[in-house]
């Protein structure tokens, strides 16, 4: 599976090369656990992140981890509410415990707790083009690269195969719709929906979690699975 998405990602640099594109950040899993874990955990976010000046970036474990940590003082905690919320799940999960306000927290506050959601999870940033207030200097219309980049993001997801997908936010619900080609079937923003074997959850997004609402979201998940 990841030969499948290392091609994926060649066969979109050759598009984007032919393009006159020269930057875009590669997304997949940062470790081999996930393709053995039980549960197989998607987490997607929406971040305006400038990565222009980056060329193509393969987004790893170290990358990861700097932006939970926040080495570029951007002052965002967002990937690292994110890891927390899935810790929190996974470790509930395989307890077959009560997911609380307290096991985010927890997992939060613990960076080997939240490090090892990491490995066994799928992290993407699902922003099609590079921060909204930089030049793209693109030699196509964005519209096109757009269409282009979500159908590499499709085919990448259709791969990783994931059995529980978190989307955060109102615009990155919108765009994982556009993605999965979700119409008679669309997830709403805070909804959920079965599409196949994988089921998809929209939360808010998880730079300003709500602890209670997102554990009363994820809990009645967790019976689920």
């Amino acid at each position: 599976m990841q030969e499948t998405l290392e091609k994926i990602h060649r066969e979109l640099d050759a598009a984007l090369d032919e393009a006159g594109v020269d930057h875009h950040m590669h997304y997949g899993p940062v470790s081999d656990k996930y393709w053995s874990e039980r549960l197989k955990i998607l987490l997607i976010n929406l971040e305006p992140y400038g990565y222009q000046d980056n060329g193509r970036l393969r987004v790893d474990r170290s990358c990861l981890l700097d932006w939970a940590w926040d080495k570029g003082a951007t002052r965002t905690r967002t990937v690292r509410y994110t890891l927390a919320t899935a810790a929190a799940l996974l470790r509930c999960y395989d307890r077959n415990e009560t997911l609380i306000p307290e096991t985010i927290k927890e997992a939060y506050q613990q960076p080997q707790f939240f490090e090892d959601a990491l490995d066994r999870t799928c992290y993407y940033n699902i922003r099609a083009d590079s921060h909204t207030q930089k030049a793209q200097r693109l030699g196509i219309p964005t519209e096109t690269l757009v269409d282009l980049k979500f159908a590499a993001l499709k085919a990448e997801f259709d791969t990783l195969e994931p059995d529980l997908i978190i989307v955060s936010g109102i615009q990155a619900t919108a765009i994982l719709n556009r993605v999965m080609l979700l119409t008679d079937n669309s997830l709403s923003y805070l909804g959920q929906v079965m599409i196949g074997k994988t089921r998809l959850v929209s939360v808010r997004h998880f730079s300003r979690p709500r602890y209670r609402s997102l554990v009363g979201v994820l809990e009645s998940v967790r019976l689920k699975l």
